[in-house]
Order: C-alpha cells, then structure tokens, then sequence
C-alpha cells in the first residue's frame, strides 16, 4: 500500500485476497476436496445425484451411495444385540423338524413383514433362539432395523426406561 501526505495507507487495486491459496474453500465439490479415506464416488458425504434433465423423477434427489448403506448396514448389525453365533444364523441354516415347523412357520411369515413384537417360547433346545436371530438378520438384510433381546435384558431396558428412548423398530 502507498502512504498519502497524512502518511496514511491508502488502497490499491490489488485483490483482498491472495489468488494462490485463499480461499480455502474454493472447491466446486465435495469430491474436490481429496480427504484421505473419502469415498471415491460420493467425496465421503454418503450421496450423491443423478446428472438427469430438468423435470425428470430423479432431477435434484439424494441417492444414498453404497458407502452410507454400508455404515447404516453396520451401525444397524451393532444395534442388533446379535453376538456370536447369532451374527450367522438364518432360515436355510436352521434345522426343521416336526415339532419346530410351525414356529418356523410364523417367524419367516413375521420375517417378511415385522411390525410389533415376536415372541417365541417353549422347552430349552428346540432352536427358540436360532428362528429369532434368523428373523433379526432377515431384517437387518433388507436394511430394516431389528433387535434381538433375551427376555431378562428386555425387562431391564423396560425397568430402567431406556428402551424408551431408544428408536429400535421393530422390537424383535
């Protein structure tokens, strides 16, 4: 800057910022900004959009990108309660036999469409806990968020009102 004859600066035509690297902020998109880890195809925001004319059905909406399915997936499978074995137990793994095949019956009919509460009981062994695992993991493959409780923890969650505040639908 030049100094006038009251030795104050006076402006110039020079840019307010510097053209080189201000601003920071300059991207056009999120996929411009290289973040380690990010996802190739959505910049790792979780979506992206369809490059379709004006007035087309998908014009300007969100696709969620298979790295957000992904973590949803994750975050849902976490939630779950299932441990273990659990993690792996499904229909075509279970063993049927006569005196289970109506149960099976019932939780691959709740299965496809879960809404309210499952609850099976009976004898130890016959599998009460594999059919409603199964379900769980049937749901959580069609990305429908489920939850596996053994009746003791149930009650305590009820006790304590947590379950309350949780937002796990359907109860399984």
């Amino acid at each position: 800057m030049k100094a006038n004859k009251d030795n104050l600066p006076t402006p110039t035509a020079s840019p307010v910022w510097p053209t080189s690297d201000w601003p920071p902020y300059k991207t056009k998109s999120v996929k411009d900004l290289h973040l380690p880890e990010a996802c190739p195809d959505c910049g790792g925001s979780g979506y992206f959009r369809q490059n379709v004319q004006v007035g087309h059905a998908d014009f300007g909406r969100l696709i969620a990108c298979a790295c957000r399915l992904q973590e949803q997936n994750r975050v849902r499978q976490q939630q779950s309660q299932l441990k273990g074995w659990l993690v792996e137990a499904t229909f075509e793994n279970y063993k049927i036999n006569a005196a289970n095949q109506s149960a099976v019956q019932v939780a691959r009919k709740f299965a496809q469409d879960p809404r309210a509460w499952l609850t099976l009981w009976g004898c130890y062994g016959p599998g009460k806990t594999h059919l409603l695992a199964a379900v769980v993991n049937h749901c959580l493959a069609d990305h429908i968020q489920a939850v596996y409780y053994t009746l003791p923890d149930l009650l305590d969650l009820l006790r304590q009102g947590k379950l309350l505040d949780q937002q796990l639908h359907p109860l399984v």
